[in-house]
């Protein structure tokens, strides 16, 4: 058996946003809000910037409305290539207010394939 005695949860207002932003950036989010409401515009050092400067393609999927805690302007300015949205996925096999997994898998799965084969995009990074 593990046990994790000093592990706290980390996000607030922002619930998803909060998380995707702690994953995306290594910061915390704020108290009160969420990041991608009240700091849209701030510079942030992102993981997709990073792969962006490492010659990689970079997309962001989540099924819901673009608009949807500012993600669609948070996710430019944190340097995302390209994001999939609702309007982008079938609207089949919806449950409750989302997409069932395995049809939103497929789905980006095809998205993925689409870009860039998976690859960087620049030469000689594969070694």
């Amino acid at each position: 058996m593990l046990y994790f005695p000093n592990v706290y949860h980390q996000t607030h207002e922002g619930r998803t946003s909060d998380a995707e932003f702690i994953v995306n950036t290594s910061l915390y989010p704020v108290k009160s809000g969420s990041v991608y409401t009240r700091f849209p515009g701030n510079q942030f050092n992102a993981l997709s910037q990073s792969l962006n400067e490492a010659g990689y393609d970079t997309a962001s999927m989540h099924f819901f409305r673009k608009n949807f805690w500012n993600r669609d302007d948070f996710y430019d300015n944190i340097g995302f290539n390209h994001f999939f949205s609702d309007k982008d996925y079938p609207d089949q096999s919806i449950i409750g207010m989302a997409l069932n997994d395995q049809e939103f898998l497929n789905t980006s799965v095809g998205f993925m394939e689409e870009l860039s084969d998976g690859y960087p995009r620049r030469s000689g990074l594969d070694g």
